[in-house]
């Protein structure tokens, strides 16, 4: 069976980047035809490990050259570039023949399904519904682009859903929610990544964070629940470590000067070796305004960390489990997520405990379960063609 997934690009560091290689990778090794289309890779160097027999096309369409662009020149430019796109995209689909092919909800979902090269069309979600609200709210953007966003929310729930022969969502409120609109809806979480069972001793005086440097993000909110709890860490030998890149890196370092907490804040580039990061923590913190399924939260709890996360849409309310594998904290509710951060460093029974907890529940979201969802899916898409 011949798959070919579609999205932007695979050398930046990034959750659905991540998951769609890893999926890619599992297909490929249980002889899956596996296709990889990216709109601007531009010859760099894909991020993360790959399976050799992965087949990659890059279509060279600028995208990213519009983000800098007014409103309307953005829109009038990424028309332009769109109809490039489409034209690349159909010449490679004709040429592949795939059974199945599949958008990330990126610059081909409305376009993909027009494509008349036989395949099914599945467009997988990474981000909670309306999200593009949610984005336009968070960056707080000028009236009129918000206009804009909340239009791209309109059409991608009215339009572009309606168009696929299946979707695929990540969560169970979100699996509710765009069943209101189109009844070809699944939910397929992400699944745990790392092979090992290795697990951290939750010892190390340390609570880490990861994740790109953007307001949705919310990293300098962090910084601020951070310095709540130096107030009342008597001991002071617990530090913080961030660990990513991206636009907000210094407005970040300039929070963490302002409220005086340099001595116990590291900002840490991105790693290959995420994982010994995890098993050198003993708390994972989620800040974030909105998520998808995050794979943050599942790697942190397969190394055996309990969690704490502002219960965003929609992601964190699936994976953790309040009160039993870490808590979940009310939006914008500084006072309380600090408070949840000094129970776990204070206690340290309850930290192991919740450790372990997560290390056991989070075995729900394994590769091989979640993976056999996907093959069932495929092969009832073939069957019933």
């Amino acid at each position: 069976m011949r798959i070919v997934y579609c999205l932007p690009q695979i050398y930046k560091p990034g959750g659905i980047e991540r998951i769609v290689i890893l999926k890619a990778n599992y297909l490929a090794s249980i002889g899956y035809d596996i296709h990889i289309i990216t709109s601007e890779q531009f010859n760099k160097s894909i991020f993360y490990a790959y399976n050799k027999n992965i087949h990659f096309h890059d279509l060279s369409v600028n995208f990213s050259s519009t983000l800098s662009l007014p409103i309307i020149k953005r829109l009038i430019q990424k028309h332009q570039l769109t109809k490039i796109y489409k034209r690349k995209l159909t010449k490679l689909l004709m040429k592949l023949k795939a059974d199945i092919t599949i958008s990330t909800f990126s610059h081909e979902a409305n376009i993909l399904p027009d494509i008349a090269d036989n395949s099914i069309k599945i467009i997988e979600t990474h981000f909670p519904k309306k999200h593009q609200k949610l984005m336009a709210d968070t960056f707080n953007y000028p009236f009129f682009t918000k206009i804009a966003y909340y239009i791209k929310d309109w059409v991608e729930e009215n339009i572009i859903a309606k168009k696929y022969d299946q979707m695929v969502v990540l969560t169970s409120t979100d699996a509710q929610e765009w069943k209101k609109i189109t009844p070809n809806v699944i939910q397929i979480p992400n699944f745990i990544t790392f092979n090992t069972e290795a697990t951290s001793t939750v010892t190390n005086k340390r609570v880490l964070a990861v994740g790109h440097f953007s307001k949705i993000k919310a990293f300098e909110d962090l910084i601020n629940i951070w310095a709540l709890v130096k107030q009342k860490d008597i001991n002071n030998a617990w530090i913080l470590s961030i660990i990513g890149c991206g636009e907000d890196l210094q407005k970040i370092k300039d929070t963490i000067i302002t409220l005086k907490v340099c001595n116990s804040v590291e900002i840490l580039p991105p790693t290959d070796k995420i994982q010994q990061e995890y098993l050198s923590s003993s708390i994972y913190v989620s800040t974030s305004k909105y998520e998808g399924f995050p794979m943050v939260l599942l790697e942190a709890m397969q190394s055996g960390l309990p969690c704490i996360a502002f219960d965003c849409p929609n992601g964190p309310r699936d994976i953790i489990t309040n009160n039993n594998d870490g808590f979940l904290v009310r939006p914008n509710d500084f006072n309380d997520f600090a408070n949840k951060i000094l129970l776990l460093m204070n206690n340290d029974k309850k930290r192991i405990e919740m450790g372990k907890n997560a290390a056991i529940n989070i075995q729900r979201y394994s590769c091989d379960k979640i993976m056999k969802k996907w093959t069932c899916l495929f092969n009832n898409l073939i069957k019933n063609k």
